[in-house]
């Protein structure tokens, strides 16, 4: 027996316990099969940030300099500051970027939330969490 009998029989089952008490029931028509254009969008940005969180890694990683570079420019040690400061501005746009994208999947998430097979994505909550986490590594290393 697949979902949608199952789903008939309690219909039925119900309409049968209230024709008893003589009272009106509409049950709505499930009309979504599968998922639409609002959920797809939502995965699809889930994808994007995930590839976006890792080029911001990759950024900041780039921005730092190497061990070799410092021990051949001693002058560095004096200043103390290893990290190239545009790369680290280019990683901060990119990230608020994905923070306020994120922000607004997840808003777009939960107004969406329906059905009781409806889900939020939890994977753009926790991208959302990394992103304000290099965000204020970013802020705090640039300001």
């Amino acid at each position: 027996m697949n979902k949608t009998e199952y789903d008939e029989i309690q219909v039925n089952l119900i309409k049968k316990s209230l024709d008893k008490d003589k009272k009106d029931l509409y049950i709505p028509v499930e009309r979504r099969k599968g998922e639409d254009g609002i959920l797809k969008f939502i995965n699809l940005v889930c994808f994007l940030s995930w590839g976006v969180v890792f080029i911001i890694l990759s950024i900041i990683v780039k921005a730092g300099r190497s061990v070799a570079y410092i021990k051949q420019h001693d002058l560095l040690w004096l200043s103390s500051n290893f990290w190239r400061i545009n790369l680290l501005e280019i990683a901060l746009f990119v990230t608020f970027g994905c923070i306020v994208v994120c922000m607004m999947s997840i808003i777009l998430n939960f107004t969406r939330h329906r059905r009781k097979s409806d889900r939020i994505k939890r994977s753009l909550i926790i991208c959302e969490i990394i992103c304000f986490i290099f965000g204020a590594f970013l802020i705090l290393k640039i300001y």
